[in-house]
Order: C-alpha cells, then structure tokens, then sequence
C-alpha cells in the first residue's frame, strides 16, 4: 500500500516505482514530496520552537518559586528551632510536675504507663483533678447530664455525703466585699398567667422507704461556727426578706416571711402527727426561747381553722409539774398551772383561780362595767347556770330567793342569816331571856308603828315593836 506524507502526497513504496525514475511523474513526485516534508519539518521546527520559548518561561517561574521557597524554608527553620526551644523550656517544668503527680500516686518517676496516668487524672478530691477542673465554661440552651453525672466545685472541702450538686468556694480570708456561695436570681415580668414561680425549689422524693432511725429533709440549713476567736453579733440560720424596690407600686394582697401549708391527706396513708411548726427547746443561752417576736405585737391574734377548732390548744406532758402558762416581770403576773389553776400573782394552791394583791394601795380586783351595762356585772350561778348572788347593773348586791349567811369563825355554825322570810338569829348565843334595869329613854308610846319578824334560833317567829322615830 501507498505512504503519503501529512501534506498529502504519494510517496513510492514499491521496486517498481523506485527503478521508474525516468518517467516524468516520479520526479514531479518525489519533488513535490520533498516541498510538503520541508514545510512539514518547518512547522514542526516553528512549533518547537515556541514550546520552547514557553518553557523557558515557565522554567524562569519555577525557579523564582524555589527561591522564594528557599526563603520561607529559612524562615520555617528559625520557628522551628524557636519553638524547639521553648519546648525545651517548659519541658522540664512538666516532667517535674508529672514526677510529682506519679510519686503522690505512689510510682517512681517515670514509671506511671498512660493508663496509670489516666486513672490518677480521673481521681476525685485531689489537687491534680482539680487543676484540670479548673475550667470556665460557657452554655447556651439546654444542657443534660446523664443520672450518674456529677458536678463539684471544690475548693478545698470534701463532701461528706453522695453530692451531684457541690459548691465549696475556696476560704476568703478577712473579705472586704459582701460574698455568697451560691447566688440564685430568677427574673419574671408581665402577665404571671396564675402560675408558680420560684426562685429555688427544693424538693426530696421517697418512695417505698424505711428510716425510722434518721430524719429525711426536703431542705436543710446548717450554719457552722470554727474554732478561733469568734466576736459575732447576729448569726441567723434562716433569714427571710422582703424587699421592695424605691419605685415599686401597686398592691400586694399579702405577705408570709414563713407559711406552712396543709398536709394533704392521702387515703392510704397513716400520719401520727403533723406539725406546722416544731421548735425545739433551747437551754444554751443566758435567755432561752423556743419563739421571739419584736414589735409592739408579738402575735396579733390567733385564729381557729373553724368554728368548732381551738385557737390555742396548751397541753400538758406526761408528769408536768411546771406551769403550762406564765407571764413574768421580776414576779409572777399570771400562770396557769399544770392543774389548770389560774392564778394572778402568787399561786394559790386551794383555789381554781386566785388573786394576789401586788399593791396595798390597788384593788386586789376589780371588774368594771361598760358604759351602757345592760345586765349583771358579775354573776355567781349553780351548775345549771341559774343565778345564785350577782351585782347588778345599777350596783346592787342581790340574791334570788337565797339567804345571806354570817358563819361562825370556824365555819362550823350560821350566827346570822336574812332569809326571804326575814331575818333570823340562828346561835342562841345571840339572843337573851330577860332585860336589865331601866334606862334613860323616853318612855314608849302606847302602841308601835310596826312589828318586824323576826326567827330565833328554834324556829320560832318573833315581833319586835318598831317605834317611829321623833
């Protein structure tokens, strides 16, 4: 088969054609041929050339490349050495710090493997934990911690109990600022839609329990005294505060600085006492008292929780020999007893109520009416209440069909009684069989204005002759 040439002419290939040179058509070929491969070889040698030319370019590119690239290695070196040296430099620091930590754990320098050191990391209540502890973190949104989670910001004091939550700030030392363990700011504003709103809420949940030995708290305040020279004037456990901004306004319904609300009964539940408010006795002081209220009323009033409920219900303990109620300046004002007796001033043993006068110059006591008294100011009745002795209104001493009886100094007999009959001498000591010599007087008129009954000590009704006087 033919050859020809990429400009498209036929180049002779074959024995024949070769000897046939001289025939006019091979020359004219082969001259044509060699015009084509010139100009073939020519734009060959046109193309190298500017590939050349390109090269040559990109070559003087490259090689401005590498030198810039021979200087920021020269620069890299220089950070490089820099940075070895400040490895270098705090290398050492490290591994004493890391010998420290190994040999507190109990290894010699160097011998702890990454497991080791990894569980001495972990440990709890160690200045190392610590250390790493010591971290500021900021949150957005909300963040759970799974149930076995725990949070400790310690400075320094171990928690006695299984704490998730545990804040020990480090001890401040003669502090110039006012300083707060935890502070807990809740903020609302506008339409509260009736809805509870708390700035801290603590709340113990027991299920199916038994602790009949200890106490279980919602909440527990503690507050506790160190050793050194302690000078305190008000330590308060508990401190409740009301405090309303200067431009505050409006109303408030009402305010409790404590409220106990009621226990809710639960139908399966057996509860032996319920107690709004316990106050254990207190002896440590020069005064002791379980309650103390300043103010020009320590307690307004007391109010039952229904018609049918005691306001106040004082009862005695078992073997009380104290009085249940006393009011006391340097000497007893008024008690009552552990009997129930009540008594003003000193106690009176042999009676149900007792007054003892305090002043010579005062009524021992004195019950005084109202203005527009109406009826009895004092009464005495029997059990059914009927009226025995009482002082009426307009100040009379009256008795309803009952006598008034003068006893005798032993009390063992009636000298004198007015009866609703009349008066009567009940001992015969108090009457005589005869009269004495005559006296002095006027003579008496023929008849008398009256004759007033009289009983002597039998019985026996009597006339004395009453005259009119002069």
């Amino acid at each position: 088969m033919a050859h020809f040439s990429p400009e498209g002419y036929k180049t002779p290939s074959t024995e024949t054609e070769l000897n046939d040179f001289g025939k006019e058509g091979f020359w004219e070929s082969a001259g044509l041929n060699q015009d084509a491969r010139f100009r073939e070889l020519d734009a060959n040698l046109t193309g190298a050339s500017a590939d050349a030319a390109q090269a040559l370019q990109t070559a003087n590119s490259y090689a401005g490349q590498i030198a810039q690239a021979n200087t920021t290695a020269g620069s890299a070196v220089a950070i490089a050495q820099g940075a070895a040296d400040d490895v270098d430099e705090i290398k050492g620091p490290i591994d004493t710090r890391l010998s420290a930590v190994e040999t507190a754990a109990g290894y010699a320098p160097g011998d702890a493997t990454d497991a080791a050191m990894t569980n001495i990391a972990t440990q709890d209540n160690t200045q190392f934990r610590a250390a790493l502890n010591a971290q500021s973190v900021g949150r957005t949104g909300q963040q759970n911690m799974d149930g076995t989670a725990k949070l400790h910001f310690n400075g320094g004091f171990t928690p006695n109990y299984d704490t998730v939550l545990w804040i020990a700030s480090q001890q401040r030392v003669n502090p110039e600022l006012n300083s707060q363990g935890l502070y807990i700011q809740h903020r609302v504003a506008g339409d509260l839609h009736n809805k509870v709103h708390d700035a801290a809420a603590s709340e113990l949940r027991l299920n199916g329990v038994t602790n009949t030995g200890s106490g279980q708290s919602a909440h527990e305040n503690t507050l506790v005294v160190g050793g050194g020279g302690n000078d305190i004037n008000l330590a308060c456990v508990t401190l409740s505060t009301f405090h309303p901004d200067a431009d505050a306004t409006g109303s408030i319904n009402e305010i409790n600085m404590f409220r106990a609300n009621q226990v809710l009964p639960a139908p399966g539940l057996i509860v032996d006492k319920a107690v709004s408010g316990f106050f254990a006795a207190q002896t440590v002081g020069t005064e002791n008292y379980a309650i103390w209220a300043n103010g020009d009323s320590a307690f307004a009033r007391f109010v039952p929780q229904s018609p049918t409920s005691i306001a106040v219900d004082i009862r005695t303990r078992a073997g009380q020999t104290a009085d249940l109620l006393a009011v006391n300046t340097a000497a007893k004002i008024f008690s009552v007893t552990a009997a129930g007796t009540a008594h003003f001033g000193a106690a009176d043993a042999g009676s149900w109520v007792s007054v003892h006068n305090r002043d010579a110059s005062k009524a021992a006591l004195r019950v005084k009416a109202h203005g527009s008294q109406a009826t009895k100011v004092l009464d005495v009745t029997d059990s059914g209440g009927t009226s025995w002795v009482y002082v009426a209104n307009n100040g009379d001493l009256r008795t309803v069909n009952r006598s008034v009886v003068l006893r005798n100094a032993s009390d063992t007999g009636t000298t004198f009684e007015l009866t609703a009959l009349g008066p009567r001498w009940r001992d015969a000591s108090t009457t005589r069989n005869n009269a004495g010599a005559a006296g002095s007087a006027t003579a008496l008129p023929a008849t008398p204005q009256k004759y007033l009954k009289v009983f002597d000590p039998d019985g026996v009704e009597l006339l004395i002759p009453a005259y009119r006087a002069p």
